[in-house]
């Protein structure tokens, strides 16, 4: 379960904001984060993309932005793109990844030239891209992997959560008799999602959902079946059978993920690393286990955190790998 931070984790960075794509009169915006004590210089650049569901949260709030990463990229002197993307259920999977494939031309052909301006002296380093997600951000970092394998050092998943064609998630947490421990506290009814559904236009286009209401609307949608109505059923949104068809996958791929979670099923990571030994034998597929961790459990620390340590090391081992 995600924690209050104890600290702004973006007090040590400069950010500056940028629109990478309009849909209709709606600009999607990344946030470019650059360490307030960054020599200039060249640096590596860590997509991060946040959790949620891909129904709430945005690209820098704190509840869902990891200390720990403002804190490596200080050490390691990284930038990061914080990007905002098309949420569900206004949008659906297609959308989302087509703002990640203008995202990443917008990397290439803008970034270098808004660096010069904002920030004299530094550069991105496109040699050294890393793409990082958290829950459902994860579903982001997976797929821009699959989509420039060759072109990313490696992807980094925190509690991905990407069995999204699984059974009960599919069907609803509801009609298979399943437990979710945000129902049971909240009790979200059934007409709360059925009223932000009908309310809906066409157009309609969320990018920043931090209100509470699309929490519940997260925890609704799963609860009661309707996830995939609005996602879509395109086999390009399933990463399972992205991977069972072989679509490659960056050389390396780290999942961390706590065994005590109760928001996304640890197993369902350890199926991911099987998946992958099994269909990518090229890929470098790890897993760490944060021993009696819970969903979200990093969000409020630093590098201290074991499990954090070990994956920071992970990520500049794939820096250094050629």
């Amino acid at each position: 379960m995600v924690s209050p931070q104890p600290v702004d984790p973006f007090k040590d960075l400069n950010i500056y904001t940028e629109t990478y794509r309009t849909v209709g009169d709606h600009p999607i915006q990344a946030d470019v984060m650059i360490p307030k004590n960054a020599a200039p210089g060249s640096h590596a650049v860590v997509f991060n993309f946040h959790g949620g569901g891909l129904v709430c949260g945005s690209r820098k709030q704190p509840e869902v932005f990891p200390l720990w990463l403002s804190d490596w990229a200080i050490r390691t002197s990284s930038i990061i793109i914080s990007a905002d993307f098309r949420l569900v259920p206004e949008s659906n999977g297609l959308d989302i990844l087509s703002d990640l494939e203008v995202l990443w031309t917008w990397l290439h052909s803008s970034l270098p030239s808004r660096l010069s301006t904002l920030a004299p002296g530094h550069d991105a380093d496109l040699s050294r891209i890393l793409s990082l997600g958290s829950s459902g951000g994860a579903w982001c970092a997976l797929q821009l992997g699959f989509a420039h394998a060759d072109a990313i050092r490696g992807i980094f998943l925190m509690y991905p959560d990407l069995n999204l064609g699984s059974e009960s998630r599919v069907k609803g947490a509801e009609a298979m008799g399943e437990t979710n421990p945000l129902q049971e506290a909240w009790q979200v009814p059934k007409a709360e999602v059925d009223d932000h559904v009908n309310g809906m236009k066409v157009g309609d286009v969320v990018t920043v959902g931090e209100d509470f209401s699309r929490v519940r609307l997260v925890v609704g949608l799963g609860y009661y079946g309707r996830w995939q109505e609005f996602f879509g059923k395109e086999k390009v949104l399933y990463p399972f059978e992205r991977i069972k068809e072989g679509v490659r996958l960056p050389k390396k791929v780290l999942v961390v993920h706590g065994n005590k979670d109760t928001m996304v099923p640890f197993g369902s990571s350890e199926e991911f690393v099987g998946l992958v030994k099994k269909y990518l034998p090229n890929t470098d597929v790890k897993l760490v286990v944060a021993e009696g961790k819970d969903h979200g459990y990093d969000y409020p620390m630093g590098l201290e955190e074991p499990s954090i340590r070990e994956a920071a090391r992970w990520i500049e081992e794939a820096w250094q790998e050629q």
